[in-house]
């Protein structure tokens, strides 16, 4: 399920990297039609140009750069628009029966393995479970890392059970990691920041976030 909701409501990373190109061309393009106004407008001779030819520039340029910021505008409004559809399907996804039944069968698999000095799920019933828990966090991990989700607020809502479920997974994402340094890195960078600003939490403690 994880994968399949992820092609259907999480964005790739070709729309990711979309994002940021668009984001940072437009602050880029703003940046040089302002400092091309002012250049115009009050150095005019350094373009060659004669005053009155300086002011017409100017305020062409100018109108340009008006419109740069409108553009900017929209489009920060519409990655606000996106941030909470993303926000909502997240929430869907999360709290969804299959998911809540994957998390339970990991903690209770966790609790079997208490005496075991490594807690592999690979080759086990549960499996599945973790496969299921691992795609899905990483994708929504990758989502809050690009920004289209409000990091403040996911971490208020899921900050503890992004620690915690890392946490009950470690050996297996550990085991995979060693055979491709990429895997899960999302889940495990979120997992790293979460914990540092649970820790920076005046009433956190460590038991706050161990396996059930």
């Amino acid at each position: 399920m994880g994968e399949e909701w992820h092609k259907k409501h999480i964005f790739t990373n070709d729309y990711l990297k979309k994002d940021e190109l668009i984001r940072d061309l437009s602050t880029i393009s703003f940046i040089l039609l302002v400092s091309l106004s002012v250049l115009v407008l009050w150095r005019p001779q350094l373009l060659i140009l004669e005053p009155k030819d300086g002011w017409t520039v100017g305020i062409a340029i100018l109108a340009v750069a008006v419109s740069t910021i409108l553009t900017i505008t929209n489009f920060r409004f519409k990655n606000k628009q996106l941030q909470t559809s993303s926000l909502f399907k997240v929430f869907e996804l999360l709290s969804s029966p299959e998911i809540r039944d994957s998390r339970k069968a990991i903690h209770t698999k966790y609790r079997e393995f208490k005496k075991d000095q490594k807690k592999i799920f690979s080759g086990t019933d549960a499996e599945k479970d973790a496969d299921i828990v691992l795609s899905s966090f990483d994708q929504v991990s990758a989502t809050v890392l690009n920004r289209l989700l409000d990091k403040d607020l996911f971490f208020d809502t899921y900050g503890e059970m992004i620690v915690r479920d890392w946490k009950t997974l470690k050996d297996e994402i550990e085991m995979r990691q060693d055979k491709n340094k990429k895997t899960l890195r999302h889940f495990t960078t979120l997992k790293n920041q979460f914990e540092y600003m649970l820790k920076r939490e005046k009433n956190y403690e460590d038991s706050d976030t161990e396996p059930y």
